[in-house]
């Protein structure tokens, strides 16, 4: 079940919570996974809370949901992305990231959802793994050089130190 389709059941949800799981309501998998995912999320500022005439912002400290209470998880809840580094190493080769274990080549990095970018030394982030800087001069850093300048040495090749994703909690 895709968290995006959870979340959209959360925000529409008419049901009380310990109805989610039966089949007249959502059924065993997607009423488990609502509330698996609620109690993820967390109720407090999160969720709506049905008081039997109106809709309100459920707001106090308690995170536990009452199940013959309906909530919904307010139309403004966003999942919190989360930003994962990944080391580059050379390996043969070719650069690569260690992706569970296994080297995955930074070339193909492009083609992910979730791939976001090259971070640098310097913390700047970039869609290109290589920049080249000449004369030492950030300020003049370029995605494209002359090969002179390579030879003579007045370009100097810096390459990403992390491959960055983005994934949501």
């Amino acid at each position: 079940m895709i968290d995006k389709e959870i979340i959209q059941a959360l925000k529409n949800n008419r049901y009380p919570f310990g109805m989610w799981a039966n089949p007249e309501c959502y059924g065993t998998e997607l009423g488990g996974a609502m509330q698996a995912k609620a109690k993820e999320i967390g109720k407090s500022d999160n969720f709506d809370y049905f008081g039997g005439k109106v809709w309100a912002l459920q707001d106090n400290t308690n995170n536990h949901f009452i199940v013959d209470k309906t909530y919904s998880l307010r139309p403004d809840y966003e999942p919190l992305k989360i930003i994962v580094e990944k080391a580059i190493y050379p390996n043969e080769a070719e650069l690569c990231i260690d992706d569970g274990g296994e080297p995955t080549s930074i070339h193909i990095l492009l083609s992910s959802t979730r791939f976001i970018g090259f971070k640098y030394e310097d913390g700047g982030v970039r869609t290109d793994s290589i920049m080249y800087m000449p004369n030492e001069n950030y300020k003049g850093v370029n995605h494209k050089c002359e090969i002179e300048g390579l030879r003579l040495g007045e370009v100097k090749v810096i390459r990403a130190t992390h491959a960055l994703f983005q994934v949501t909690k």
